[in-house]
């Protein structure tokens, strides 16, 4: 372990309360562990091995030692983990959303850092909420952006969030309630959203 001393108070898994008066900032930064050839290459077998049976409890569970041991950007593990998201995104464009969002809950449950699945989550979910959009269903929309935006503020989040408030905006409107509307469409006014909704929402606002 490295321990960098920065400025003022000492941080670290071992602080004490009296640290935080101290004179100086200790960081503890993570090494990588240092294993044998041999002890890699029976892991990416192991690896290999899960994501060609399609196992991804065990797989996820492997690649959390991946990425624990801080192996993820060497070039073996990186195959592997590639390997197996196209087989899942596979899944997901044939049509088998569910499993495919099982899938990426799974690996995602034991390595959120895995940039492939959580992407692969996030698809799944605006896939459940376009579908719920297009049935009218604006609550359970909704909360399928709701879902994506708790991962990232990605533009499958945001713009699926916009496209139910200016549904739920049209609604209140037509039930004759302005003020409703208006209060719902300024729950975009932080969303980073695409260029069109904005503009669609600014013209709503400008006629209530």
């Amino acid at each position: 372990m490295v321990l960098l001393t920065i400025g003022s108070l000492f941080v670290g898994c071992n602080a004490s309360p009296e640290n935080k008066s101290g004179s100086s900032i200790t960081i503890q930064k993570k090494e990588k562990k240092q294993a044998s050839p041999e002890e890699k290459k029976k892991l990416q077998d192991k690896l290999s091995s899960s994501a060609d049976k399609n196992d991804y409890t065990t797989f996820a569970a492997l690649l959390k030692e991946v990425y624990a041991n801080d192996w993820q950007g060497e070039e073996d593990f990186k195959k592997i983990e590639s390997k197996a998201y196209v087989d899942a995104t596979t899944i997901f464009t044939n049509g088998e959303t569910q499993k495919a969002l099982d899938i990426a809950n799974t690996v995602n449950a034991q390595v959120f850092e895995s940039w492939r699945f959580k992407y692969l989550k996030i698809r799944a979910l605006e896939k459940f909420g376009k579908d719920a959009y297009d049935k009218g269903d604006f609550d359970g929309a909704k909360n399928y952006a709701k879902q994506i935006m708790s991962i990232e503020f990605r533009p499958e989040g945001v713009n699926l969030m916009a496209k139910v408030l200016i549904a739920q905006a049209e609604a209140a409107i037509k039930a004759g309630d302005k003020a409703k509307a208006k209060s719902i469409l300024l729950e975009s006014s932080d969303m980073e959203i695409s260029a069109e909704l904005r503009q669609k929402i600014d013209e709503m606002v400008k006629g209530l």
